[in-house]
């Protein structure tokens, strides 16, 4: 459990950041509906214009959200989609050159055993000291 303990508290901080997002745009936004209310209009025009307030208000917070889990997983030094998908085409990469280096009868390891370097003689043993 005590490996779980710093995900615990990471899960915390970010419970405490999405509140305090929250409050925030609460107090921002807060009297939106009630400036709505005041307007001219229909009713249905005031419920249209509470519905859009909120939906960009909704947005407005997951995108404050989505940035700020980019920005701690970041931190963290974890990989991203874009992370692993780059070192996966490195990898199709070079197992494709390896592939066709095989096919071309290149042996493996580049080339015959050789004994101690600037000696230019084979290894006994088949294997570089």
């Amino acid at each position: 459990m005590a490996a779980d303990e710093p995900f615990k508290r990471y899960e915390q901080a970010g419970a405490a950041f999405i509140d305090a997002a929250v409050n925030r745009l609460n107090g921002l936004f807060g009297g939106a509906s009630d400036r709505a209310d005041d307007a001219t209009g229909s009713r249905e025009d005031r419920r249209e214009g509470r519905r859009a307030a909120r939906g960009e208000r909704k947005e407005h917070l997951i995108e404050v959200i989505r940035s700020e889990v980019r920005s701690q997983l970041l931190q963290l030094g974890l990989a991203t989609r874009e992370d692993i998908a780059d070192v996966r085409s490195r990898l199709e990469a070079l197992e494709s050159r390896v592939r066709d280096l095989e096919s071309r009868g290149a042996p493996r390891g580049g080339g015959a055993a050789q004994g101690p370097p600037g000696t230019g003689e084979p290894d006994a043993g088949g294997a570089n000291s």
